[in-house]
């Protein structure tokens, strides 16, 4: 039985010191530079090369298609960032509304999409913001993931659903008025 559940799973661990990255990887610690808005204002009078930006470490999931980063065929890696729904309620209280998960993960809400927790010990499941999105240099993100454990391999179907979902939010076209 729990053969058949290890087979079932949505995640895989990925071994540690592994840098080889898939679309749909979890990220437990990424650090993510973030600019912030009034940075504009600091850049244009300052010379290049003297700006300081913030990092922080955040849990993220690639976005980036698994056969570029195979294959080398993208200098940058788009991530976007991913929370236990535990966490992401604390940001966002309307999400602790009865039922409101049921609309995510039923895919009503464009912008997130809700998998599967990534072990037994660790069930709560994961909510991904595409709208929080950042394409990072792939260099910087591959020396991160040679450091990090707790990497997981988001596995079929579960990869392709996310792939689609992305897909679907990243080229909705919005209309003047509603039709």
């Amino acid at each position: 039985m729990a053969e058949q559940q290890a087979e079932q799973s949505a995640w895989k661990p990925v071994a540690s010191k592994d840098d080889s990255l898939a679309q749909g990887d979890f990220l437990p610690k990424l650090l993510v530079p973030m600019i912030p808005p009034d940075a504009w204002k600091l850049f244009m009078n300052e010379k290049p090369g003297n700006h300081q930006i913030p990092v922080i470490e955040t849990a993220a999931a690639v976005l980036t298609q698994t056969c570029d980063l195979k294959n080398n065929k993208v200098a940058r890696i788009v991530i976007c960032r991913a929370f236990e729904i535990t966490e992401f309620e604390k940001v966002n209280t309307e999400y602790k509304a009865k039922g409101r998960w049921d609309t995510v993960g039923k895919g009503r809400e464009r912008a997130l999409y809700l998998l599967p927790g990534l072990s037994e010990e660790h069930d709560t499941p994961i909510v991904v913001d595409f709208s929080d999105i950042h394409i990072l240099d792939g260099d910087f993100v591959r020396g991160c993931v040679k450091e990090m454990d707790g990497r997981y391999h988001l596995t079929s179907p579960y990869r392709e659903s996310l792939s689609q979902r992305f897909g679907t939010f990243f080229s909705q076209v919005a209309l003047p008025a509603p039709v």
